[in-house]
């Protein structure tokens, strides 16, 4: 939304019809400056910070700062940031997993193999299953706030499934030769470094793209953009950001947790090949068509795979 949006607008239903899905408003900090300074640099930390309740918790911090948000949506959006913040306190840091589920490999096991079909084949089936009956019958802007709930319940339980996994079980232990200081100072910098691509693709694409609202809506992002970051990593998200899964096995000394993490990661890419990719196809790539001198107004990726600079005079020179 824009400044000059009223603040009694619905924004739901605002967003759910629109013509095209916004994905500009968290690159509006490099707008404001042409050069780096200390003011460019706070504006950029503040984002990134931003992003990172997204990418950490699942939850939009953005929303309570769209005119009229809380006016319409206030219940709704408290409920569901309550209720996310209270599971992650809870589960992921007052619960010993090892205590409640034991150190054998079925328990641990099982929790991590129901979280990881709920998340990567609920979310294939709610795409390509649920979605469109779904959003007729309760509308665009009723469906909008279902999936972001459901998709906030998705990655907290994938998450929580993997640390409950990495804590409980232990039946291989970790090379002694690898002193635990090492493996814990690894696990932490792979942490960190996933959950920097993660906000940094974020904090590019936008929180609508990172909550594929493209997707769920079959509405196409509102313009081409381009950066750095994809020009090296196609899916950064979903590759290098996916690494901190990785440090987390590594932090727990799991070598379970370790091999888990490819699966992970062969999930997901799969998510994109199947259910993504074809999506891609459809809404961006049969639009960019037109002849070599044409500029297509729209992205070629989708939500979590969308390039991001803006198309904009003031942006041609920042390198981020």
């Amino acid at each position: 939304m824009t400044s000059s949006d009223n603040s009694s607008t619905n924004y739901y239903e605002m967003a759910a019809n629109m013509p095209t899905v916004d994905i500009s408003e968290p690159i509006q900090c490099f707008k404001r400056h042409e050069k780096f300074s200390f003011r460019a640099a706070v504006d950029f930390v503040a984002m990134a910070i931003k992003a990172m309740f997204p990418v950490y918790l699942g939850i939009r911090i953005d929303y309570p700062f769209i005119p009229g948000y809380l006016k319409h949506h206030g219940i709704y959006y408290c409920t569901w940031v309550g209720t996310i913040l209270a599971a992650e306190i809870i589960f992921n840091y007052m619960i010993d997993w090892k205590a409640v589920l034991g150190t054998g490999w079925l328990p641990g096991t099982m929790f991590l193999v129901a979280s990881s079909l709920f998340y990567y084949v609920g979310l294939s089936l709610w795409m390509l299953v649920v979605k469109a009956p779904l959003r007729n019958r309760v509308g665009k802007a009723n469906f909008i706030m279902i999936s972001e709930i459901l998709f906030s319940v998705m990655w907290f339980l994938l998450g929580c499934g993997f640390r409950a996994f990495c804590q409980s079980v232990g039946t291989i232990p970790f090379p002694e030769a690898i002193p635990d200081v090492a493996s814990t100072l690894f696990g932490v910098i792979l942490v960190l470094t996933g959950f920097f691509f993660k906000g940094w693709a974020c904090t590019l694409t936008g929180y609508n793209s990172y909550f594929l609202r493209d997707m769920l809506l079959d509405t196409p992002n509102s313009h081409f953009v381009e950066s750095s970051l994809y020009k090296y990593i196609h899916h950064p998200t979903y590759t290098a950001g996916y690494v901190q899964t990785l440090g987390v096995a590594l932090f727990y000394r799991s070598v379970p947790g370790c091999i888990a993490y490819f699966g992970y990661q062969a999930s997901i890419l799969l998510f994109v090949h199947f259910v993504e990719g074809p999506f891609i196809e459809r809404t961006y790539m049969a639009a960019k068509e037109p002849s070599a001198d044409e500029e297509s107004p729209v992205s070629t990726e989708s939500p979590e795979s969308t390039s991001a600079e803006e198309e904009s005079p003031e942006l041609t020179d920042v390198e981020v």
